[in-house]
């Protein structure tokens, strides 16, 4: 009995190899065993993946890859510029060149287990780390080549009592208790050089104003200090036990903080190396002053998350309410539409229990997308409106095999090549998982990408190159991926690039025969296109390329192989399903939509058909190809389509003809 099933639609991506006895699941005529090196389309399809544009090579890898940070700065709508941290230095690329080097006081060490984190608005950017003051990265208005990288200047930080050791205590004030300077004296020793900056809270004038609140602005002893009092006190001599005394949250003996955003006109921030389960949220509109103030709507925040765990913030992001994710948890601050968070209604709720990586959470399609704890599986964070509480699926339920502690993240979200919304993930392993995602048309697909040939099983993976760090600049793409040249590492900073099939490619239009310029490509078996033509592969030596003619429009670059393998065709009869019963191939139909170059089962699908003017490049065919191929019977038949030269490929739809006994 010969039956014709079809498959037109893969929205799901990559499936688990376990998942190859569940044709149960809808999903499973949506996916595929293998989709290597190629994307989902929106309207269902795969298309072989982008390649990259050279932009320059970086020093020698000193440690394994990773002691790059890649960043964006946005000076204005127009105007983007992407940062490349590395070892106590700031390079600056404007439209892919290096405008600019600044000195940082970042190790390069820091940038491998992400311990430098930022947070951006308009021609400002600020980085934290635990151990070191909050810097502020800013462009002149009047010159691109002027920059400045300093300590960001706090004009009050955020005070916390670390101490607990005055209850004994007897505090007077100067004998004038109206507002403005004083002097603050106690009977013990209670006071350090890090209370300069701090609070002093005690007893009020009436049951009205309940607090008596003092700035600390000097350390002259460890029994005096000079106050500046902001809100009037109702007694001179107060006992300790009825007052707080909170040195700065943020110096150079109790660390800094850890990572930060910006959310309703404050700068928000999120845990400190000494308080790592505390959020700071500055003046309203005030975004460098965290002085706790009179309690008034607009004064600064200070909340600590209390759990059973030993909570750490990794990041704090701010969408329609503001985020925090820990190790052990994720949190938001409920709060109404119509309704700013307060120092009055200020409080934050676990959602879920599942706890984060130290990976920047990603905000693509109305959902923030974090690596669960262990790296093991990527989760969708979600308002659920029917619960009215934040939920946590696994985005990667599916496809767990693609995700491999990934180290580092990035956003494309459309772009004049391509309308899709993709999700990139830097896999520990140099690989890249790639998620197409689009909610309100059931597309939830993840493919990997590698930078070499195709490759069977992710233990057996064959590349040309490592991915080390991602970034995204506006609509552009960037990596920093880890190639070997002559037997040494090198960092390349490389751009993704829809319009050209290599890596590591560049593109010239001037008429030439030898191509120079290509020490970074110096020794490899390269791919070239020129004037629309796939010329054979060749290797670079001595920096230079010698064209088998003159050509005036060439890219070359590495190769890399797209791989398609369908999930086993599965048909429900009468008798109940063939998923174990014995079937043979007797034609395959390829659909396929403005491509050339398609191989099935290492069969060249023709692209050049009589009347074709031979002495023009070929041009792009959509068609439907029929390949006959009457295969063994088996249980598990499988093709595999993919292409050897670097040309265009979309699949949108696969036939079959099977035989089932």
């Amino acid at each position: 009995m010969s039956v014709f099933p079809v498959q037109n639609d893969f929205t799901h991506g990559e499936i688990d190899p376990r998942l190859k006895a569940r044709p149960d699941l809808a999903l499973f005529n949506k996916s595929a065993t293998k989709m290597r090196n190629v994307v989902v389309t929106p309207t269902g399809g795969a298309r072989r993946r982008f390649g990259t544009k050279y932009i320059s090579r970086k020093t020698v890898a000193s440690m394994p890859g990773r002691e790059f940070m890649l960043a964006s700065f946005e000076y204005d709508d127009v105007t983007k510029y992407l940062l490349i941290f590395s070892n106590l230095k700031l390079e600056i690329y404007k439209n892919d060149v290096l405008i600019k080097t600044i000195v940082t006081t970042y190790a390069g060490s820091l940038f491998i287990n992400n311990e430098v984190k930022f947070t951006k608005t308009q021609n400002a950017l600020i980085c934290f780390n635990k151990d070191v003051p909050p810097m502020l990265l800013t462009r002149s208005n009047t010159d691109e080549l002027t920059w400045s990288f300093a300590a960001l200047s706090i004009k009050n930080y955020p005070a916390y009592d670390f101490a607990q050791d005055y209850d004994g205590a007897t505090f007077t004030i100067s004998t004038d208790l109206e507002l403005g300077f004083h002097y603050l004296e106690s009977n013990i020793p209670v006071f350090r050089a890090a209370h300069s900056g701090g609070i002093f809270i005690g007893v009020g004038l009436s049951e009205v104003v309940e607090n008596g609140i003092g700035k600390i602005t000097h350390y002259y002893s460890a029994t005096k200090v000079g106050i500046w009092v902001k809100q009037k006190f109702g007694a001179q001599s107060m006992n300790g036990a009825d007052c707080y005394l909170g040195e700065t949250a943020w110096n150079s003996s109790r660390g800094w903080p850890i990572s930060g955003t910006f959310y309703e006109g404050r700068l928000a921030i999120g845990g400190c190396k000494a308080l790592p389960a505390t959020v700071f949220m500055s003046v309203s509109n005030d975004v460098l002053n965290f002085d706790i103030g009179v309690g008034d709507d607009s004064d600064s925040i200070q909340y600590t998350m209390s759990s059973d765990d030993i909570n750490t913030i990794r990041y704090v992001v701010s969408d329609r309410s503001f985020q925090v994710f820990t190790t052990n948890g994720e949190y938001v601050s409920p709060q109404s539409e119509s309704t700013a968070l307060t120092p009055g209604n200020t409080s934050f709720r676990k959602q879920t229990n599942n706890g984060s990586e130290n990976v920047i959470p990603l905000i693509l399609d109305n959902q923030t997308f974090y690596i669960r704890k262990g790296g093991k599986s990527i989760m969708s964070f979600v308002f659920d409106n029917d619960r009215g509480s934040y939920q946590s699926t696994t985005a990667s339920i599916f496809s767990p095999h693609l995700i491999r502690n990934p180290i580092d993240g990035a956003v494309l979200q459309g772009s004049t090549e391509d309308e899709a919304n993709y999700l990139f993930y830097v896999n520990s392993e140099g690989s890249l998982a790639v998620f197409q995602s689009m909610a309100e048309q059931s597309i939830s697909a993840w493919t990997l990408v590698t930078t070499g040939t195709a490759f069977n099983d992710l233990d057996n993976i064959t590349t040309d190159g490592l991915f080390r760090a991602i970034a995204n600049v506006g609509a552009d793409i960037y990596f920093i991926i880890t190639r070997t040249v002559d037997g040494i590492d090198f960092q390349y900073l490389e751009k993704l690039d829809w319009s050209v099939y290599t890596d590591c490619s560049i593109t010239t239009t001037a008429t030439a025969r030898v191509v120079s310029g290509l020490s970074h490509l110096e020794g490899k078996d390269i791919q070239i296109v020129a004037d629309g033509y796939v010329f054979e592969e060749n290797k670079v030596n001595g920096g230079v390329l010698t064209l088998e003619d003159d050509a005036t429009d060439v890219t070359i670059g590495l190769k890399y192989t797209p791989l398609i393998t369908p999930n086993s065709v599965n048909i429900m009869s009468q008798q109940g399903s063939t998923l174990y019963t014995k079937k043979r191939l007797i034609r395959i139909f390829i659909d396929y939509y403005e491509s050339l170059g398609i191989y099935i089962n290492d069969n060249l699908i023709p692209y050049q058909t009589f009347g074709d003017l031979l002495d023009l490049p070929p041009e792009v065919k959509t068609d439907v190809y029929e390949y006959v191929n009457i295969t063994d019977w088996s249980l598990r038949e499988e093709i595999q389509i993919t292409q050897k030269d670097p040309l265009p490929m979309q699949i949108i739809g696969i036939g079959y003809e099977i035989e089932v006994l």
